[in-house]
Parts: structure tokens; C-alpha cells; sequence
């Protein structure tokens, strides 16, 4: 009997999962709380990866990925991640993704429809690819309870929130990729659709969350009101001052205080102290800057500054100084699972931004 696999989520980790499960042979069915190639928080980042290639090494890789964790993170899940990414990147390279793979980086950004939309090239890639294999996408359709009996999932029930008609269907597997939920706070870069849905519904299948309080907090996002609610890369600060009411770049002065060269080391190594230091600092009465007056027409052409940015800034935006403040970027608690994506409850399986590990 052909296996029925239902995919809650279609950002990068649902599309990917949905894909390869398709290709093995399955049948399967994905519900997108909106837009399929565009509603997702991967469609709505840099579009950008570190991992171990070129010149890093896996070993390397792990022990900068157990460091800059502050060793909480799960260490077979470090290992998996660090010896097997590149390989799964090149997956998708060999699928017809676009994808650049350098020197423990890679990025998605040629097929970018835009600066602040780095990823959505990557999902609209997918998503065409899963409808290729066969894959039956239902958009506007939010994943509502895990079905379970015996001690395994049998399927899962859904609502199409536009109409409101409730759904339900058996299923071999069910994979969790509901992202995380970064809607439950007022300033975050998440899409508003981020509601910890699958933390919900784990929670009702009677699995335990882990690690939930740690929630990264990008350390700069535009507070302006005329800027949207999105984080600003630390890269910035490598080509505009970022400073405080007084004019004293304070943040600078911590980073290299702390042993690293730039914004953007601290953007790979030190994004929590930097949030956590600039928090404080907003505490204690402060204010944060960041001094886009600064910036000459031939600056935003720089690849660098022009992804810390992801805005457009014409003259008329680039007058005088704007608030920037820390912004919530990603939940790294979640759903436990080991190496191969399963849960404790059989059938069950999650990956993505709404795992722990």
C-alpha cells in the first residue's frame, strides 16, 4: 500500500521534506497556511546558510556551532547538522535550486525577487518542484490537532481559514514544519502568521517541548516608524556608525572589547551578547542609532551592506540618524526529535524552526 505522508508547513524544511518524500515514492499532501511560495518566514529571510564546506571541515564546524551555543545545543543533532549539510544543500542544487556554495557559506539570493525577500526565489523553486513530483498543496489551510490512536499518529485535521470548513485525513506519517512563533511578540521580523501552531499541537499529542526559553533576539531591527519592522544586518556597523544619544559607538566598543574584529564576526558568533547588551542598554534609558546619513550612493552597491540593509534607501530616506532596536528572529526550542527527524510519539516527525536541538 502506498504510504500517505501529510506536511504541516511549507517553508524551506515542509517543501524539502514534502519533495523527498515524494521522490521516494508517497503520496503526499501539504497544507501552506498561505501563500506557498511566499507566506513563509524562509521566503522572508537573507536567504543565506553557514555550514561545513570548502575550507571548514565538519569537525571545525561543530566545535564553532557547540561554542557560540554555549554547548546547550544537542550534540548528536550538532553532529548531523555539521556532517551533513553541505550534502543536503548540494541536494537541492541537484534538483534545479539556485544556489551558490563557497567557502562555509551559501546563499539562495540570485533567484531574491527582492532584498528583503532573500529566500523566496529558493520556496517558489521548491514549491514548483513539489507540485512537479506530484505533491497536493493546499494553501490558506492551517494544520489544527494531530491524530493519534494505539500510540501513533493516524493523520491530522485542518481548517481552511478562509471559509472555515474543518478537514481531516488519515495519514502512514505526519511531518511537522510549522515554524515558531515569533507573532506573540510585538517586535519581531517573523511573518504574523507565526503562531507556534505546532507547538500547540505537540503539546495536545502529549509530547513535551524543549528548550523553549531560548528565543534569539536579532540585536539590530528599525524602530523607526517609517521603516518596516525588520532586523538590520550587524554588518552595517562595518561601514556606518551605529552609536548611542551621544554620539558614541558603544556597540563597536563591546564587540572589540570582546575579542572579535567586526559586526560582521559578531553577526556569526555573538549575535545573543550583542542583544543582550543593547536590551540593557535600551533598560538602563538609552537609545541606539544608526547613522544611515552617513551612507554615499556608491556604498549601497556594496553586497555586504546592501544585505545588512534589505531595504531601499533613496537620499530622501537617508537624512538624518534612525532608531534601531534588538527584534525577535527565531525560536531554537521546540519539538525534540533525533537525528532522523522523528518524535517520541511513532509517526510523528518534525523539522525546522519548530524542533529543539
Amino acid at each position: 500500500m502506498r504510504k500517505r505522508i501529510i506536511v504541516a508547513g511549507s517553508g524551506g524544511a515542509g517543501l524539502t521534506a514534502a519533495i523527498a518524500a515524494a521522490k521516494k515514492g508517497a503520496e503526499v499532501l501539504l497544507l501552506s497556511k498561505t501563500s506557498c511560495a511566499t507566506g513563509s518566514c524562509t521566503a522572508y529571510s537573507g536567504g543565506m546558510f553557514s555550514l561545513a564546506s570548502g575550507s571548514v571541515t565538519p569537525e571545525e564546524h561543530f566545535k564553532k556551532v557547540i561554542e557560540v551555543g554555549r554547548s546547550a545545543g544537542d550534540p548528536e543533532l550538532v553532529r548531523t547538522l555539521s556532517e551533513h549539510c553541505e550534502a543536503s544543500l548540494r541536494t537541492l542544487s541537484d534538483w534545479g535550486i539556485t544556489m551558490k556554495i563557497g567557502e562555509g557559506r551559501a546563499h539562495v539570493r540570485a533567484s531574491a525577487p527582492s532584498e528583503i525577500m532573500g529566500g523566496a526565489g529558493m520556496t517558489g523553486e521548491l514549491c514548483a518542484l513539489a507540485r512537479a513530483e506530484g505533491v497536493k498543496i493546499l494553501e490558506n489551510c492551517a494544520a489544527t490537532r494531530i491524530l493519534s490512536a494505539g500510540g501513533r499518529v493516524e493523520g491530522l485535521e485542518w481548517v481552511d481559514w478562509k471559509t472555515g470548513r474543518e478537514w481531516r485525513s488519515w495519514a502512514s506519517a505526519v511531518i511537522l514544519a510549522t515554524g515558531g512563533g515569533g507573532a506573540i511578540y510585538s517586535r519581531t521580523d517573523n511573518p504574523y502568521r507565526m503562531t507556534g501552531d505546532g507547538y500547540a499541537m505537540a503539546l495536545e499529542a502529549g509530547l513535551d517541548l524543549a528548550d523553549m526559553e531560548y528565543v534569539q533576539f536579532y540585536p539590530l531591527g528599525w524602530k523607526d516608524p517609517a521603516f518596516p519592522v525588520w532586523m538590520v544586518g550587524l554588518t552595517a556597523m562595518d561601514y556606518i556608525p551605529v552609536t548611542d544619544g551621544k554620539g558614541r559607538e558603544f556597540l563597536k566598543e563591546a564587540i572589540l572589547s570582546w575579542g572579535l574584529s567586526s559586526g560582521k564576526e559578531a553577526n556569526y558568533f555573538a549575535r545573543d551578547r550583542c542583544a543582550s547588551f543593547l536590551a540593557r542598554h535600551e533598560k538602563d534609558g538609552g537609545k541606539i542609532y544608526l547613522h544611515i546619513e552617513k551612507l554615499a550612493d556608491d556604498m549601497l552597491s556594496l553586497p555586504d551592506l546592501r544585505v545588512s540593509l534589505m531595504v531601499d534607501l533613496p537620499p530622501r530616506r537617508r537624512v538624518r540618524p534612525v532608531e534601531v532596536s534588538p527584534i525577535q528572529h527565531y525560536f531554537t526550542g521546540g519539538v525534540p526529535i533525533d537525528s532522523e527527524g522523528r518524535t517520541r510519539l511513532p509517526g510523528l516527525y518534525a523539522c525546522g524552526e519548530v524542533t529543539a536541538g
